[in-house]
């Protein structure tokens, strides 16, 4: 479950950051 949720935060991460830059 926590793999699972920090691999969701991560990605949600990297998407936002993505579309800051």
């Amino acid at each position: 479950m926590g793999a699972l949720f920090k691999a969701f935060l991560c990605n949600c991460l990297a998407c936002l950051t993505h579309t800051t830059h």
